[in-house]
Protein backbone atom coordinates (compact mmCIF):
# COMPACT_ATOMS: atom_id res chain seq x y z
CA UNK A 1 0.00 0.00 0.00
CA UNK A 2 1.23 3.50 -1.08
CA UNK A 3 2.34 5.81 2.11
CA UNK A 4 -0.02 8.50 2.39
CA UNK A 5 2.85 11.07 3.13
CA UNK A 6 6.78 11.01 4.07
CA UNK A 7 8.79 13.20 5.89
CA UNK A 8 12.30 13.89 4.34
CA UNK A 9 15.03 14.08 7.20
CA UNK A 10 18.78 12.87 5.31
CA UNK A 11 20.45 16.21 5.39
CA UNK A 12 22.86 18.03 2.43
CA UNK A 13 25.45 16.67 0.47
CA UNK A 14 28.52 17.72 1.76
CA UNK A 15 29.91 14.31 2.10
CA UNK A 16 30.36 13.77 -1.05
CA UNK A 17 34.05 14.47 -2.65
CA UNK A 18 32.87 14.91 -6.18
CA UNK A 19 29.87 17.23 -5.15
CA UNK A 20 32.53 19.38 -3.54
CA UNK A 21 35.03 19.11 -6.36
CA UNK A 22 32.93 20.25 -8.43
CA UNK A 23 31.78 23.76 -6.40
CA UNK A 24 34.90 24.04 -4.53
CA UNK A 25 37.79 22.87 -7.19
CA UNK A 26 41.36 21.35 -6.28
CA UNK A 27 40.85 22.99 -2.75
CA UNK A 28 37.98 20.83 -2.21
CA UNK A 29 40.98 17.61 -1.85
CA UNK A 30 41.96 19.50 1.64
CA UNK A 31 38.86 19.56 3.87
CA UNK A 32 37.89 17.87 6.60
CA UNK A 33 34.32 16.46 7.00
CA UNK A 34 33.63 16.70 10.62
CA UNK A 35 30.02 14.81 10.45
CA UNK A 36 28.92 11.32 9.26
CA UNK A 37 30.16 10.74 5.72
CA UNK A 38 26.74 9.17 4.47
CA UNK A 39 25.67 12.69 4.36
CA UNK A 40 26.08 12.59 0.47
CA UNK A 41 22.99 13.95 -1.10
CA UNK A 42 21.47 10.91 -3.40
CA UNK A 43 18.05 12.65 -2.27
CA UNK A 44 18.43 15.61 -2.19
CA UNK A 45 20.19 15.59 -5.87
CA UNK A 46 17.17 13.71 -6.87
CA UNK A 47 14.43 15.69 -5.80
CA UNK A 48 16.42 18.76 -7.22
CA UNK A 49 15.84 16.93 -10.49
CA UNK A 50 12.69 16.38 -10.87
CA UNK A 51 11.43 19.59 -9.84
CA UNK A 52 11.63 20.36 -6.05
CA UNK A 53 12.65 24.42 -5.12
CA UNK A 54 16.18 24.59 -3.94
CA UNK A 55 17.41 27.19 -1.30
CA UNK A 56 20.63 28.45 -0.84
CA UNK A 57 24.02 28.17 -1.87
CA UNK A 58 25.46 24.92 -2.71
CA UNK A 59 29.28 26.48 -2.20
CA UNK A 60 28.33 27.89 0.72
CA UNK A 61 29.97 25.99 3.29
CA UNK A 62 30.04 26.05 7.05
CA UNK A 63 33.84 25.55 7.78
CA UNK A 64 35.37 25.59 11.20
CA UNK A 65 39.64 25.30 11.77
CA UNK A 66 39.99 21.34 12.80
CA UNK A 67 43.43 19.96 13.16
CA UNK A 68 44.59 18.51 10.13
CA UNK A 69 45.48 14.95 11.98
CA UNK A 70 42.10 14.68 12.07
CA UNK A 71 40.38 11.60 10.15
CA UNK A 72 38.57 12.32 6.97
CA UNK A 73 35.40 12.04 8.55
CA UNK A 74 33.77 11.95 11.89
CA UNK A 75 36.11 13.65 13.85
CA UNK A 76 32.98 15.54 15.60
CA UNK A 77 34.00 18.37 17.79
CA UNK A 78 36.65 17.67 19.65
CA UNK A 79 38.90 17.89 16.31
CA UNK A 80 38.90 21.95 16.84
CA UNK A 81 41.18 24.40 17.58
CA UNK A 82 40.27 27.22 19.44
CA UNK A 83 43.51 28.77 20.70
CA UNK A 84 44.40 31.52 17.72
CA UNK A 85 44.13 34.49 19.16
CA UNK A 86 46.94 33.39 21.58
CA UNK A 87 50.11 32.69 18.82
CA UNK A 88 49.96 33.66 15.18
CA UNK A 89 48.55 31.48 12.68
CA UNK A 90 50.88 30.96 9.76
CA UNK A 91 51.41 29.11 5.82
CA UNK A 92 53.60 27.16 5.17
CA UNK A 93 55.69 29.40 3.88
CA UNK A 94 55.58 30.94 7.32
CA UNK A 95 54.06 33.58 6.58
CA UNK A 96 50.63 35.33 8.80
CA UNK A 97 47.75 36.26 6.64
CA UNK A 98 45.04 37.70 9.11
CA UNK A 99 44.98 39.46 12.49
CA UNK A 100 44.73 36.56 14.83
CA UNK A 101 43.18 38.94 17.98
CA UNK A 102 41.07 40.48 16.03
CA UNK A 103 38.03 37.94 17.24
CA UNK A 104 38.50 36.14 20.22
CA UNK A 105 34.12 35.10 20.38
CA UNK A 106 33.18 31.61 19.40
CA UNK A 107 32.59 32.97 15.87
CA UNK A 108 36.41 32.56 14.83
CA UNK A 109 35.99 29.12 14.38
CA UNK A 110 34.23 29.53 11.42
CA UNK A 111 36.11 32.51 10.39
CA UNK A 112 39.35 30.45 10.44
CA UNK A 113 37.54 27.81 8.42
CA UNK A 114 37.05 30.08 5.59
CA UNK A 115 40.01 31.20 5.76
CA UNK A 116 42.22 28.59 5.95
CA UNK A 117 40.01 27.49 2.29
CA UNK A 118 42.37 30.14 0.84
CA UNK A 119 45.53 28.99 2.11
CA UNK A 120 48.14 27.03 -0.13
CA UNK A 121 47.12 23.45 0.47
CA UNK A 122 44.01 24.45 2.52
CA UNK A 123 46.65 24.05 5.39
CA UNK A 124 47.91 26.44 8.13
CA UNK A 125 49.56 26.41 11.60
CA UNK A 126 48.88 27.97 14.86
CA UNK A 127 52.17 28.83 15.96
CA UNK A 128 52.66 29.04 20.14
CA UNK A 129 55.35 29.55 22.62
CA UNK A 130 54.86 27.94 25.94
CA UNK A 131 53.11 30.22 27.88
CA UNK A 132 50.69 30.53 25.00
CA UNK A 133 50.45 26.52 25.37
CA UNK A 134 49.82 26.41 28.70
CA UNK A 135 46.55 29.02 28.11
CA UNK A 136 45.47 26.99 25.06
CA UNK A 137 42.50 24.93 25.52
CA UNK A 138 42.63 21.70 25.34
CA UNK A 139 43.09 19.57 22.33
CA UNK A 140 42.14 16.17 20.75
CA UNK A 141 45.78 16.27 19.58
CA UNK A 142 49.54 16.78 20.96
CA UNK A 143 50.91 20.00 19.84
CA UNK A 144 54.29 19.66 17.62
CA UNK A 145 57.05 20.74 19.65
CA UNK A 146 60.63 22.01 19.48
CA UNK A 147 63.25 23.96 21.16
CA UNK A 148 63.84 26.11 19.09
CA UNK A 149 61.59 27.95 16.23
CA UNK A 150 63.86 26.43 13.48
CA UNK A 151 63.43 22.97 14.86
CA UNK A 152 59.79 23.32 15.37
CA UNK A 153 59.47 24.37 11.39
CA UNK A 154 61.09 21.74 10.70
CA UNK A 155 59.07 19.08 12.72
CA UNK A 156 55.66 20.58 11.21
CA UNK A 157 56.53 20.59 7.33
CA UNK A 158 56.92 24.98 7.70
CA UNK A 159 59.31 27.01 5.67
CA UNK A 160 62.32 27.29 8.19
CA UNK A 161 63.39 30.28 6.96
CA UNK A 162 60.19 32.17 6.40
CA UNK A 163 58.68 31.39 10.16
CA UNK A 164 61.83 32.65 11.73
CA UNK A 165 61.65 35.51 9.68
CA UNK A 166 57.84 36.09 10.99
CA UNK A 167 58.38 35.28 14.99
CA UNK A 168 61.34 38.07 14.64
CA UNK A 169 59.34 41.04 13.02
CA UNK A 170 56.17 40.04 14.95
CA UNK A 171 57.87 40.17 18.53
CA UNK A 172 59.93 43.72 17.18
CA UNK A 173 56.59 44.96 16.71
CA UNK A 174 54.70 44.37 20.02
CA UNK A 175 53.37 47.15 22.08
CA UNK A 176 52.56 46.80 25.95
CA UNK A 177 49.41 47.85 27.04
CA UNK A 178 49.22 50.95 29.59
CA UNK A 179 48.20 48.22 32.27
CA UNK A 180 50.26 45.39 32.31
CA UNK A 181 48.20 42.64 33.80
CA UNK A 182 45.74 43.53 30.89
CA UNK A 183 46.77 40.34 28.52
CA UNK A 184 44.25 41.42 25.87
CA UNK A 185 45.58 44.73 25.46
CA UNK A 186 49.32 43.61 23.60
CA UNK A 187 49.16 44.48 19.89
CA UNK A 188 51.09 45.54 17.10
CA UNK A 189 52.12 48.86 15.28
CA UNK A 190 53.87 48.64 11.71
CA UNK A 191 52.78 44.63 11.76
CA UNK A 192 50.95 44.01 8.19
CA UNK A 193 48.31 42.16 8.80
CA UNK A 194 48.39 43.65 12.73
CA UNK A 195 47.66 41.47 15.97
CA UNK A 196 45.18 44.33 17.28
CA UNK A 197 44.66 42.38 20.88
CA UNK A 198 46.45 39.05 22.87
CA UNK A 199 49.54 39.67 20.86
CA UNK A 200 51.90 38.27 23.60
CA UNK A 201 55.30 37.86 22.44
CA UNK A 202 56.46 34.13 21.35
CA UNK A 203 59.84 33.66 23.43
CA UNK A 204 59.65 30.88 25.84
CA UNK A 205 60.30 27.30 24.84
CA UNK A 206 59.16 25.03 23.99
CA UNK A 207 57.51 26.62 21.07
CA UNK A 208 54.32 24.39 19.55
CA UNK A 209 52.41 24.16 16.51
CA UNK A 210 49.07 23.04 15.73
CA UNK A 211 48.26 21.78 11.75
CA UNK A 212 45.14 23.15 10.74
CA UNK A 213 42.52 22.77 7.91
CA UNK A 214 38.99 23.53 7.16
CA UNK A 215 36.23 21.45 8.74
CA UNK A 216 33.12 20.92 6.88
CA UNK A 217 30.16 21.18 9.30
CA UNK A 218 27.55 21.88 6.76
CA UNK A 219 25.95 23.34 3.40
CA UNK A 220 23.46 26.41 3.29
CA UNK A 221 21.77 24.56 0.93
CA UNK A 222 18.78 22.27 0.74
CA UNK A 223 15.00 22.18 0.18
CA UNK A 224 12.47 25.21 0.23
CA UNK A 225 9.50 24.58 2.55
CA UNK A 226 6.62 26.59 3.83
CA UNK A 227 5.75 26.91 7.22
CA UNK A 228 4.38 23.68 7.90
CA UNK A 229 7.51 22.13 5.92
CA UNK A 230 5.58 20.95 2.91
CA UNK A 231 8.35 20.49 0.31
CA UNK A 232 8.06 23.44 -2.45
CA UNK A 233 7.82 22.53 -6.16
CA UNK A 234 9.49 24.65 -9.10
CA UNK A 235 6.43 24.43 -10.68
CA UNK A 236 3.33 23.13 -8.19
CA UNK A 237 3.15 25.08 -5.20
CA UNK A 238 4.21 22.91 -2.66
CA UNK A 239 3.98 18.81 -2.27
CA UNK A 240 0.38 17.87 -0.31
CA UNK A 241 2.21 14.85 1.20
CA UNK A 242 5.64 15.62 1.12
CA UNK A 243 7.78 17.04 4.10
CA UNK A 244 11.39 18.16 5.02
CA UNK A 245 13.01 18.23 8.49
CA UNK A 246 16.43 19.14 9.77
CA UNK A 247 19.23 19.87 7.48
CA UNK A 248 17.76 19.37 4.53
CA UNK A 249 15.54 21.98 4.99
CA UNK A 250 18.03 24.52 7.09
CA UNK A 251 19.32 26.98 4.45
CA UNK A 252 15.17 28.36 4.52
CA UNK A 253 16.46 29.67 8.23
CA UNK A 254 20.15 29.81 8.57
CA UNK A 255 21.31 31.06 4.66
CA UNK A 256 24.70 31.91 6.18
CA UNK A 257 26.57 31.94 9.59
CA UNK A 258 25.56 29.51 12.57
CA UNK A 259 24.91 29.54 16.19
CA UNK A 260 26.09 27.00 18.40
CA UNK A 261 23.46 24.32 19.00
CA UNK A 262 20.13 25.69 15.87
CA UNK A 263 21.14 22.39 13.63
CA UNK A 264 20.04 20.21 16.67
CA UNK A 265 17.45 22.91 17.46
CA UNK A 266 16.13 23.19 13.72
CA UNK A 267 15.56 18.89 13.73
CA UNK A 268 14.38 19.05 17.07
CA UNK A 269 11.58 21.80 15.77
CA UNK A 270 10.76 21.61 12.88
CA UNK A 271 11.02 17.58 12.88
CA UNK A 272 8.10 17.97 15.26
CA UNK A 273 5.93 20.24 12.70
CA UNK A 274 6.94 17.80 9.96
CA UNK A 275 5.96 14.93 11.54
CA UNK A 276 2.62 16.21 12.81
CA UNK A 277 1.87 17.29 9.54
CA UNK A 278 2.94 14.23 7.54
CA UNK A 279 0.66 12.35 10.02
CA UNK A 280 -2.44 14.53 9.13
CA UNK A 281 -1.48 14.32 5.74
CA UNK A 282 -1.86 10.45 6.01
CA UNK A 283 -4.80 10.42 7.60
CA UNK A 284 -6.79 12.47 4.81
CA UNK A 285 -5.29 9.80 2.43
CA UNK A 286 -6.29 7.52 4.46
CA UNK A 287 -9.84 8.72 4.97
CA UNK A 288 -9.89 9.66 0.88
CA UNK A 289 -9.15 5.84 0.25
CA UNK A 290 -11.94 4.73 2.77
CA UNK A 291 -14.47 6.54 1.16
CA UNK A 292 -14.24 5.13 -2.32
Amino acid sequence: MPAGACVLACGGAHADPAWLARLWGEAARGFVNRGTPHVRGELLRWLLAAGALGIGDPAGLYLVAVDARSPAADGGIVTRIRGMPLGIVVDRDGRRRHDEGADTASTRYSRWGQRLAAYPGQIGWLVLDAAGLRATPAALYPSIQAQSIHALAAAAGIDANGLRATVDTYNASLQQPEDMDDAAGWHTAGLDPPKSACANPIVEPPFAAYPMRPGVTFAHHGIAVDTRTRVAWADAGHLDNGFAAGMIMAANLIPQGYVSGLAVSISLVFGRIAGFEAAQAAGRAGADCGSH
